[in-house]
């Protein structure tokens, strides 16, 4: 007894203390004091276990802004080095002037100048792009199926390097193709455009 007491006079000096006569009191006292410390003196880590520490919350949303700041200058920068402004674009319905060498089986060789739109040529080079293909295989594809759709012969039609890249940089504006290091394939826009235009409805 002697030791509790000194203590408690130790504990007590030069502080207020409270009085209590049964544990539910102490239970009562020692929450209201708790309580009371909580609000009047703060400290990290003093909130409910369900709610997140505030100041790791501010670290990240700080990190999730650095983060969202540097797509939007990343995204700018590629539209600004990268697109071409749509309505300077040779479009669906417009004219290419396509110089072709066609080479019959039962005649001549010749050159011609085929008038053809952008939409003809998507619809000739896209089915064949659902699968990725490099440039070589790209344009032999056209190649023959151009020969067979637009003169619906035999022979060989034979387009030059010059046209053929006219060709695969218009498709490429229009974002109807992409190319991948050496393979090309159509991109979602080029997928719906044919599924949309070039399939057969009731």
């Amino acid at each position: 007894m002697k030791k509790l007491k000194n203590f408690i006079e130790k504990a007590m000096k030069n502080r207020l203390a409270k009085y209590w006569g049964d544990s539910k009191e102490l239970k009562y006292e020692v929450h209201s004091s708790l309580s009371k410390a909580f609000k009047t003196h703060p400290r990290t880590g003093w909130v409910r276990g369900n709610i997140a520490n505030n100041e790791n919350l501010l670290n990240q949303i700080n990190d999730l802004r650095i983060e969202n700041e540097r797509l939007r200058k990343s995204i700018n920068e590629y539209e600004n080095e990268c697109c071409v402004a749509t309505n300077e674009l040779a479009e669906y319905n417009d004219i290419f002037k396509l110089l072709i060498r066609v080479e019959p089986e039962d005649g001549y060789e010749y050159e011609e100048e085929l008038d053809i739109t952008w939409d003809e040529i998507i619809g000739i080079i896209g089915p064949g792009l659902f699968t990725s293909k490099i440039d070589s295989e790209l344009k032999s594809y056209l190649e023959e199926t151009l020969i067979s759709k637009t003169f619906d012969k035999n022979g060989i039609l034979t387009i030059s390097e010059y046209n053929y890249n006219r060709i695969k940089m218009q498709l490429i504006a229009l974002n109807i193709i992409e190319q991948n290091g050496s393979f090309l394939k159509l991109t979602n826009k080029g997928k719906n455009f044919l599924l949309s235009n070039k399939t057969q409805k009731k």
